[in-house]
């Protein structure tokens, strides 16, 4: 037997092609196999198996094909193979505590995903009975390009989903769910529209890397907002049992709108004040002054960039559903144009509003078109100019700051003209900048 704790052949560049295990084999250590690159296929280990530590065979980047699991060993755990890229796990249908559905293991009566292999390809339906995503159970799974998750499900471990690269289409969270641990659910494309399950205890790194999520609603009986989800979130409402709101640092450059009650007033003034620090720009608004909001109320258009020549405006209620638009006008259609679904589309350079009613109410968006530079949605913070921008540039008012270069590489610019709007110039903002100004900055 290769005893437990003994690395036995970890990064042996000798063992190549096919790995044959005979039988009498009673054991296998810990990093036994770790690291062999060359190894290639399958894995089948022996009747004889009843013991493999962890990490035997991860790491190795050529084991393609399926992996088998005696009903000698029960003790298996996805940290035996880790990030190897079998295709398949397989057990026989007398195993006394795994199955196998569609090459991926789960507990013998289905309550509980052990682990889906890190080569699986495809959609995953996860089996409607089962309550628990194991540690690790898809970790790594960079082929999977669905997942799609049962009513049924109340905890996900560590790392239970993390990392899904390949991801076509967004993993709703049941509302069934009532435990996130850390990195639960890491590094994974959520929906626009995300109502946070209740009740439900959310590790504060459950959401690390996960992106997708635009609108985010927590019930009642939520007392903290876990880090990462609103890192592109344009729209929050929070309850009044919220106790815990911490800043993080963004990319995103659109602004927040946290809607919160009267009560968390305190709160969310520090969450303002500590935001615009790290650079995010949040607005406030009280749940009790209105019951449908906007989803933003300026937006900023470029024609010449597909990217940002159009946006969508929604009409959301306190629970962040979306309220379809009864109407959709634009102020003046040769600056811009608006669809019955609230989506804004450029047409030429200039300044208008859009106009949609829903709920017998209306909502006033202002609309500016620039070619040839990008702003956030809401017009206040210049994200870049077109290096093959010319001439002269006059920046529209509104705009605060300038982003990170800007200007890198807008040698054509013979003339900027800065709004007095302007407050902030982020690191770099002009840096190289001014090589074809005929008239001083």
């Amino acid at each position: 037997a290769i005893t437990s704790g003994d690395p036995a052949f970890t990064g042996c560049s000798g063992l190549d092609g096919a790995l044959t295990l005979n039988d009498g084999l009673e054991s296998i250590g810990a990093w036994a196999f770790a690291y062999c690159s060359s190894l290639q296929g399958s894995v089948y280990l022996p009747d004889s198996v009843t013991a493999v530590g962890n990490v035997a065979f991860d790491y190795c980047g050529s084991l393609t094909g399926d992996f088998r699991i005696p009903d000698t060993f029960t003790g298996f755990t996805g940290s035996i193979i880790g990030e190897t890229p079998f295709s398949s796990l397989t057990v026989s249908p007398d195993h006394p505590t795994l199955t196998s559905v569609d090459g991926i293991l789960y507990s013998r009566d289905l309550t509980r995903a052990v682990k889906c292999p890190a080569g699986f390809i495809g959609d995953v339906t996860v089996p409607d009975s089962v309550t628990v995503i194991g540690e690790t159970a898809f970790y790594m799974t960079k082929s999977i390009t669905s997942l799609t998750l049962p009513e049924t499900l109340e905890q996900i471990e560590r790392f239970g989903i993390c990392d899904l690269t390949a991801l076509t289409s967004p993993v709703h969270l049941p509302a069934s769910l009532r435990s996130i641990a850390d990195s639960g659910f890491r590094g994974v494309l959520m929906e626009e529209s995300v109502v946070c399950p209740c009740p439900c205890m959310i590790d504060p790194s459950a959401f690390t890397l996960s992106h997708g999520a635009k609108y985010v609603m927590f019930p009642e009986g939520i007392t903290a907002v876990p880090e990462y989800i609103l890192d592109e979130a344009v729209m929050v409402s929070l309850p009044s049992t919220v106790e815990y709101l911490q800043a993080g640092y963004t990319v995103c450059t659109e602004p927040l709108t946290v809607i919160a009650p009267a009560s968390l007033s305190g709160l969310v003034e520090q969450y303002v004040t500590d935001s615009a620090v790290l650079g995010r720009t949040v607005i406030p608004v009280r749940a009790e002054d209105c019951d449908l909001f906007p989803s933003i109320s300026q937006i900023a258009l470029d024609t010449r960039d597909p990217a940002h020549a159009e946006a969508r405006v929604l009409i959301l209620d306190r629970s962040l559903a979306l309220i379809p638009p009864e109407g959709c006008e634009s102020g003046d259609p040769a600056v811009a144009t608006v669809d019955p679904d609230g989506t804004v589309h450029a047409v030429a350079d200039g300044s208008t509003v859009v106009t949609l009613t829903a709920g017998g109410r209306s909502f006033t968006v202002s609309v500016t078109v620039a070619s040839g530079i990008v702003c956030s949605s809401d017009g206040t913070r210049l994200v870049s100019v077109s290096p093959d921008y010319t001439g002269e540039l006059t920046l529209p008012e509104g705009i605060v700051t300038i982003g990170r270069e800007a200007f890198l590489g807008c040698d054509g610019i013979t003339k900027l003209t800065l709004p007095s709007t302007l407050t902030t110039l982020e690191t770099s903002a002009l840096t190289y900048f001014g090589a074809g100004l005929t008239e001083p900055l």
